[in-house]
């Protein structure tokens, strides 16, 4: 009997999201172990031959920063942790200030790299402790309401924005967080 033939993983077109470039990530371990490629240098060399569209542009840029010094991926981990910076979404928030529906904060999520499941867990659980959230919620839940409605626990408004709920001091944290985080480009501003 002949040895078993090992399959090829698939490209990697840059998609963006943490299941995508989770599963490229395993496949190409899977690959690497069955092909008993554990150095780093070895890696590197197959690795972007499985990138395709964007993730091949992004790597092109990658190899051009890497010779000109600004950029050095030279182990598979540092491989792993630039892709993932480059292609896992992240939520950035931006505030606005046209709030129609009174006593209420809602934000926008403007899609950027790399997740941050941390303010969306807070959200979701401090939803729970706000009684204007509460109610606003039930109403979603029964349907009473076009305004507000619940995606994954997480109540929703008009333009696809997350309420922002009162408890947990979460609506400083998110203001201080947008300004910090989003830099000169975005633009925070208090939505009360």
């Amino acid at each position: 009997m002949g040895k078993a033939k090992i399959p090829e993983p698939k490209a990697f077109g840059g998609a963006r999201g943490a299941r995508e470039v989770d599963n490229f990530i395993f496949d190409m371990k899977l690959y690497f172990d069955a092909t008993k490629n554990d150095s780093d240098a070895g890696r590197l060399k197959i690795a972007p031959m499985y990138l395709a569209n964007d993730a091949k542009l992004w790597w092109r840029t990658k190899v051009k920063e890497s010779i000109s010094g600004q950029c050095s991926i030279g182990t598979w981990n540092n491989f792993k942790k630039e892709l993932k910076a480059q292609f896992i979404l992240k939520i950035w928030l931006i505030m606005h200030d046209e709030v129609e529906w009174g006593d209420s904060l809602a934000i926008d999520i403007v899609v950027k790299w790399q997740s941050s499941y941390y303010i969306m867990g807070a959200v979701q659980d401090n939803l729970k402790k706000d009684l204007q959230a509460v109610a606003l919620m039930q109403l979603a839940e029964e349907e009473k309401t076009r305004q507000f409605w619940l995606e994954d626990g997480i109540l929703m408004t008009r333009r696809n924005r997350v309420y922002i709920p009162k408890a947990g001091n979460l609506r400083n944290y998110c203001c201080i967080n947008a300004m910090t985080l989003c830099g000169q480009d975005i633009r925070a501003r208090n939505a009360l």
